[in-house]
């Protein structure tokens, strides 16, 4: 179910997202963490995004690796992220939560420009406030509807604290901790993540079935920088695959720092092995997802991408592409396509 944290004003932009879901057909939690929470950077600046409500697609699709995958190699500003993720929600995730009744909400947070901003995605477009504290996306909600409707602020003024989630387990005092924050500066750059994590920790202890105690938690500056999350866990092993990723321009560097370190490892000192990573880890970080429909820059023909890469002893930058129309597909530079994001008619 989740419970989604955020503060975001001129200062900076924190994000916290506990690691708990729920299985509705059981009616238990499960126990294994998971991660609900990625970064994301574009030319015009950077985001941190945390959603609550469906989990999963299916048994094998997570939501979160879902929506990764669907923005990687995707070179997009701001709103165009947030567009995309809007209309996959609407296409994949809306049906699904209909018929169980769910809400499902993804609430960002960042900087464009240098101007702070604040988004939410959601199938329930109800937003209440709580003492000037900014709820979304009750799970439990009763108006969900067959689409998901954006809404996005583009400069948050002095500044703004968001629940998203389980608002109604979040207690009064812990809501009087967000409101208080919510234009202050911190004297620690990394505290008011902490703040946000302790208010996970305490509502995990009260609704520890939808919550979890543990979170991780994702800064970015007003420059636009994000930086490495933070793990609480309170004593506990951090679960490295708990832990969220990010994009930056559509590369993706956490799972190629993530496989890198792994072949490193497993290398044991051979330099030909550990060459072999690090080209592994390249390939890794230029992926573009199988199955991604781009449009050529020149031609405007549209098409599919089939293979991340074309030529897979050389050069990286060689994708296959079956354009449309055509029986095989053919090598394409990744420079002379745009991806096209989800909703753009085909």
């Amino acid at each position: 179910m989740t419970l989604a944290l955020c503060v975001v004003n001129p200062h900076g932009a924190w994000q916290t997202s506990d690691t708990r879901l729920f299985d509705a057909n059981l009616g238990k939690p499960i126990p294994d963490p998971s991660t609900k929470q990625f970064t994301f950077m574009t030319p015009d600046g950077a985001g941190t995004i945390a959603y609550t409500g469906i989990g999963w697609l299916s048994p094998d699709q997570h939501v979160s690796g879902v929506i990764f995958k669907l923005l990687r190699g995707m070179s997009a500003d701001v709103e165009s992220t947030l567009a995309a993720i809007a209309a996959f929600a609407t296409d994949r995730i809306a049906p699904i939560a209909l018929k169980h009744g769910v809400g499902h909400t993804f609430v960002a947070c960042g900087f464009r420009n240098r101007v702070p901003w604040l988004a939410a995605i959601s199938n329930d477009a109800t937003a209440l406030y709580h003492d000037r504290v900014l709820r979304v996306g009750n799970p439990k909600a009763k108006s969900i509807s067959a689409h998901f409707v954006p809404w996005f602020f583009k400069d948050t003024g002095t500044g703004v604290s968001v629940v998203a989630g389980m608002h109604g387990s979040v207690s009064n005092s812990d809501y009087e901790i967000l409101k208080r924050i919510m234009t202050k500066r911190p004297e620690r750059a990394d505290e008011f993540l902490r703040l946000l994590a302790e208010i996970t920790r305490r509502t995990g202890k009260h609704a520890p079935n939808y919550i979890s105690e543990e979170s991780y938690g994702v800064r970015i500056n007003p420059t636009g920088r994000a930086f490495p999350p933070h793990a609480f866990t309170w004593g506990k092993p951090a679960d490295q695959g708990a832990m969220p990723k990010s994009l930056l321009w559509g590369l993706d560097p956490s799972s190629a720092a993530e496989g890198l370190s792994v072949g490193i490892q497993a290398a044991a000192g051979d330099e030909a092995r550990i060459k072999s990573a690090f080209v592994a880890a390249l390939r890794t970080m230029m992926e573009i997802s199988v199955g991604q429909r781009v449009v050529h820059n020149k031609t405007g023909r549209r098409g599919t991408v089939v293979n991340s890469f074309a030529d897979p002893d050389g050069d990286v930058n060689l994708v296959s592409v079956r354009w449309d129309g055509d029986a095989k597909a053919q090598s394409a530079d990744r420079a002379d396509f745009a991806i096209l994001p989800p909703g753009v008619k085909t």
